[in-house]
């Protein structure tokens, strides 16, 4: 599944694996301003990032790295908030990298 700004402006991908959500984190954090938010839902991980502002290079880069390690999903922001577990609420990305790379 490809992910592109014209369908949505916020992105999530899905990691199975806590390992594969740190390399990325540690490869994306320096193309984000805004880290993000992640999730746990069904057993895996979810990280929703909203690209706002974006230069079309950095996103397509972004979309590059996570699309590598994890798996475009389509889960809302409404099905997380009411059955998903949110781990780290802001900056995400940017507090994986602080506390375990």
């Amino acid at each position: 599944m490809e992910v592109t700004m014209e369908q949505s402006d916020e992105i999530a991908y899905a990691f199975s694996d806590f390992e594969d959500l740190l390399r990325v984190a540690k490869i994306v954090n320096p193309l984000l301003i805004d880290g993000g938010t992640l999730y746990s839902y069904k057993g895996r991980y979810i990280l929703r990032l909203e690209p706002i502002d974006m230069e079309e290079q950095r996103y397509q880069a972004l979309i590059a790295v996570l699309s590598e390690y994890g798996e475009a999903t389509s889960v809302t922001d409404a099905v997380l908030d009411e059955y998903g577990n949110k781990i780290i609420a802001d900056d995400a990305v940017k507090v994986l990298c602080r506390y375990f790379t």
